[in-house]
């Protein structure tokens, strides 16, 4: 009796999983959000695809994002600008990866992820290789290993959320900034610039001291390649929330020191050049508002124009 009870619930249980898996991909595939945040990973790819050369290249998190006016950037170097950032949460591998293929001779290459340089979040990287499949080819050796997981992990969460008719990803404040019609043309973030700034600024991990021997390596082997390809790679200290930075400056400064020893491509500021006080921050400590993108974007352009003076605004 006791096999035959556990026989029908294992039966059950099957079968329940199958008409599951049945309803994502019948139903819930074809409905698909064409506006999620993370469809526009792909469109800055086809972006990377078709975007001549000679021209500048932004990867890194989401304080490039929604710090970089590249616009600007175009207008006063004179290049073609291309923002291929997305999120920190998709950990440094996914994102260097994603910008690999389609590099190209004369590329100018900057580099700016946030402090805590890592692995990716792996709810995160399920949902956008479920977006965007060409996405699997950026996950790293242990990504793919444990993608599994994550990916029914993703299926049981969208079961429950819709079983609650809740919404799909984001909801509220989030569905007005993080969408993919928020981007412009380069591959910036551009939905929040006329928004009140949220009454607190979020994302304000400690930051402690930590080896980055293993990431740091994983840059300079970017840059081999990037230069095998004939472009010229650089690093850029993240913009950061001034109250936060003192909070964790000296976990910070060995972050800088640890930087300046192995790094082997050049790093174009100072760990505080970008750093402003929190009224010029939007959402979270890396993303800043309409007023600290303007300052941002300002001084990474006098930078940029005195790493190369040729250009359209540098001296001739």
């Amino acid at each position: 009796m006791k096999k035959t009870l556990f026989r029908f619930s294992v039966l059950c249980i099957l079968v329940l999983a199958t008409c599951a898996g049945v309803y994502y991909y019948v139903f819930r595939k074809t409905a698909a959000d064409t506006n999620d945040f993370v469809l526009a990973l792909h469109d800055k790819t086809v972006l990377m695809e078709r975007t001549a050369s000679p021209r500048i290249v932004f990867v890194g998190g989401s304080n490039l994002v929604f710090g970089v006016d590249s616009h600007e950037v175009e207008q006063k170097t004179g290049l073609p600008v291309v923002n291929m950032s997305m999120l920190a949460g998709y950990g440094l591998t996914f994102m260097i990866n994603a910008a690999k293929p389609n590099i190209k001779q004369g590329d100018i290459i900057f580099i700016s992820f946030e402090y805590y340089l890592g692995e990716g979040e792996m709810d995160l990287l399920a949902h956008t290789v479920d977006m965007v499949p060409e996405a699997w080819t950026y996950l790293n050796a242990h990504e793919k290993l444990i993608y599994p997981w994550a990916e029914a992990n993703l299926r049981l969460q969208h079961l429950i959320r819709d079983l609650q008719r809740t919404a799909q990803f984001n909801t509220g404040f989030v569905e007005k900034i993080y969408t993919r019609s928020g981007f412009n043309r380069n591959g910036d973030v551009v939905s929040h610039l006329d928004q009140p700034n949220p009454k607190t600024v979020g994302r304000r991990y400690r930051i402690e001291y930590t080896d980055y021997s293993e990431y740091i390596g994983i840059i300079n082997q970017f840059a081999d390649y990037a230069r095998s390809k004939g472009a010229k790679v650089f690093y850029l200290y993240p913009v950061y929330v001034r109250s936060e930075f003192n909070k964790y400056h000296t976990a910070i400064m060995d972050y800088d020191r640890q930087m300046r020893t192995s790094l082997k491509i050049p790093i174009v500021n100072s760990i505080d050049t970008f750093v402003y006080d929190d009224e010029y921050f939007f959402d979270t400590v890396y993303h800043t508002n309409k007023k600290g993108r303007e300052m941002r974007t300002g001084k990474l352009i006098g930078i940029i124009l005195d790493l190369f003076p040729g250009l359209k605004g540098g001296a001739s």
